[in-house]
């Protein structure tokens, strides 16, 4: 009888354990920065880094940086539907102490639940713990169960080399007024289209591409009443 007992205790202790999650509570639109790593006296001019990001469901979140000593290291271009993301870095810093984090935007609300992993930790050759990120993402904007921001879905083809257009999917999950844009690196904005009541679902539509835009970077950037949502696209002709 007492290894009975023993035995329900050990299994509802294990039970408890493996369901009882600490969350963070974010809000919908919030940007996260969430470290991951933190070295003291790492005392180095160089980093080698390796690791697997893996997100739970990329339609509530969106990864935009690894900041490394609070420089932003952009890797994109990346697919917003990849949920495994294997990073490489490689780099010269000058670093007493070491801090590296990611960042990214909360995409939807409504008490939805996601986990960030951080997998396959290597530091300059040496294996780091995993670790987990689990994020509860609490009510406030809206009284739908769920709902994602208009988000850009693929840009194509980038870099354009030729032609006089690009091609644009997005997708959204509710009816909403949309405005398509585009801004150059220095900040002037160029308005493609000011949709009404936008229906839900996946959209492609194509944006022209004339003599009056010069070699360079720009981004193409969807708005709705959550705020903007962008890609970085490259013109070389």
């Amino acid at each position: 009888m007492k290894h009975s007992i023993f035995i329900l205790i050990l299994l509802f202790v294990i039970f408890n354990s493996s369901f009882s999650l600490d969350y963070i509570e974010v809000n919908d639109r919030d940007l996260i920065k969430q470290e991951f790593i933190q070295v003291n006296n790492y005392n180095s001019d160089s980093i080698k880094l390796e690791f697997q990001l893996i997100i739970s469901n990329t339609a509530l979140f969106n990864l935009q940086n690894i900041v490394i000593n609070n420089t932003y290291f952009n890797f994109f271009p990346y697919d917003n539907n990849d949920t495994i993301l294997d990073i490489f870095f490689n780099e010269k810093i000058n670093a007493t102490n070491l801090s590296i984090r990611f960042e990214g935007n909360i995409l939807a609300s409504n008490d939805s639940l996601f986990t960030i992993d951080i997998k396959n930790i290597k530091l300059n050759n040496q294996p780091i713990n995993d670790t987990s990120f689990n994020f509860k993402i609490k009510t406030q904007y809206n009284n739908l169960s769920y709902i994602r921001y208009s988000q850009l879905w693929n840009v194509y083809p980038n870099p354009l080399y030729s032609g006089n257009k690009i091609q644009c999917e997005y997708i959204s999950d509710i009816d909403d007024d949309i405005k398509i844009s585009m801004f150059d690196i220095k900040g002037r904005e160029y308005i493609i289209s000011e949709i009404k009541d936008n229906p839900k679902g996946k959209h492609t539509f194509e944006i022209p591409i004339n003599n009056n835009f010069y070699n360079g970077f720009y981004y193409l950037v969807i708005s709705d009443k959550f705020g903007p949502r962008w890609q970085k696209f490259e013109l070389i002709r």
